[in-house]
């Protein structure tokens, strides 16, 4: 498909590059940020006179998830990994008007759900990440004073409180706490994400960090990825928040700082975030 969209060759190539970056021995970050930017561009573009033919909105589809997916394989990108992924869902739920006639007909709700079923693996649990995440994420809800925080925080609390009984319960609220930003008014999200935020941020962090937790748990060891490079992207955003909040704010890294060292050591299943 990419041979027919610019855009999308764009996204490929981009992605391509910081997959290479991660997981080789050259560093083609600007090829990637190129690639990205010419990409970005073009989408939206696009984005501006909306394709109507199936072929064409799979196209943009499949460029957006591969930007997506490539900011979640660079430094200095959490913000906009989150951003990126709320455009992809207004591309998914606007753009593509019959999933029925989409190459992506698999990825409505429905089909989501009955793929977390085929996946869920029931592991041993490792109740001390477990009751370690959930102390971080109780001590970090008294900062929760907007209701978009505070939603976020009391979702995280309830997917890893499904945890102890239920991977499935624990991946569907999961699923319900990776598109909560979506659900924000364009205010709201700012807020949210904002550089100054430094709530919202540490939310996002636990967020990614919770995805580790689960996947731990609900996957098999067969199911782990055979290139861990988002693993250690992720460990270095978060190290990165940590250096920058203020020393008030230093509490609330200590669980995720020492969940990284354990996580840089073990493997890197994760939930293949929706």
């Amino acid at each position: 498909m990419s041979h027919q969209y610019d855009y999308l060759a764009h996204a490929v190539l981009g992605l391509g590059a910081s997959h290479l970056s991660q997981h080789g021995n050259v560093d083609y970050t600007s090829q990637a940020l190129q690639h990205r930017v010419t990409a970005m561009k073009l989408v939206n573009e696009q984005l501006d006179h909306p394709p109507t033919k199936p072929a064409d909105q799979d196209a943009l589809f499949a460029a957006v998830i591969c930007l997506v997916t490539q900011s979640s394989l660079m430094p200095d990108s959490m913000v906009d990994y989150i951003t990126t992924t709320r455009g992809g869902n207004l591309v998914a739920s606007t753009i593509i008007t019959n999933y029925e006639h989409s190459i992506f007909k698999y990825f409505t709700p429905l089909e989501h759900d009955r793929s977390l079923e085929r996946l869920i693996c029931e592991q041993p649990r490792d109740f001390e990440a477990i009751e370690g995440f959930h102390a971080s994420a109780l001590r970090i809800r008294p900062l929760c004073q907007k209701f978009t925080e505070v939603a976020y925080c009391e979702s995280m609390i309830k997917c890893i409180n499904n945890l102890r009984t239920s991977c499935l319960e624990a991946w569907r609220e999961f699923v319900i706490l990776f598109i909560l930003p979506t659900t924000f008014n364009n205010q709201d999200f700012m807020e949210f994400v904002d550089y100054e935020n430094h709530t919202g941020h540490l939310l996002l962090i636990h967020m990614f960090l919770l995805d580790y937790v689960l996947g731990n748990a609900c996957l098999s060891k067969a199911d782990e990825p055979e290139y861990p490079g988002r693993k250690f992207v992720i460990i270095n955003w978060t190290r990165d928040l940590a250096r920058r909040l203020p020393s008030s704010y230093q509490v609330y890294t200590e669980w995720p700082l020492e969940y990284c060292k354990f996580l840089a050591e073990r493997d890197a299943r994760y939930l293949l975030s929706p």
